[in-house]
């Protein structure tokens, strides 16, 4: 496992403005945008977690790692609107790493399906985890 420190833009107005982007998000601003919000929202009611995400040597990630006391939650996130099982592959992989403690997976995505990718996860679009579409971000 490779062990580094990741930045997560809490505004991500900021970011835009430090990169000069005017246009929609891009990928990796969504992943970060959609993490974003997980931890504010996970902080403002006070859940006790641990976030990190999860990257190997031999190419395996995932997005988001959410440690409690309960167990491990994996969290992918794509920025279209469809998911396939395919997605939930690097959930699926990354399972034995956690053992007893894993919980569940989570493909969040900006569509409008939710549904069962594999035994163990979850295609979740932004709007219905997150209660609102991160799409009014794009304009």
């Amino acid at each position: 496992m490779i062990k580094a420190p990741k930045m997560v833009w809490i505004d991500l107005g900021i970011q835009r403005i430090l990169s000069g982007q005017t246009g929609g998000l891009n990928g990796e601003q969504y992943e970060n945008g959609v993490v974003a919000q997980i931890l504010t929202t996970l902080w403002s009611l006070g859940v006790r977690f641990r976030p990190s995400f999860l990257r190997t040597t031999g190419g395996l990630e995932v997005d988001l790692i959410l440690e409690t006391e309960h167990g491990v939650i994996a969290c992918e996130i794509k920025s279209r609107a469809t998911v396939s099982a395919r997605d939930a592959g690097g959930i699926e992989k990354a399972r034995h790493f956690f053992g007893d403690r894993f919980r569940g997976g989570l493909v969040i995505h900006r569509g409008l399906e939710v549904g069962k990718l594999t035994e163990s996860t979850w295609a979740m679009p932004d709007w219905f985890l997150l209660g609102r579409s991160l799409r009014s971000l794009t304009a």
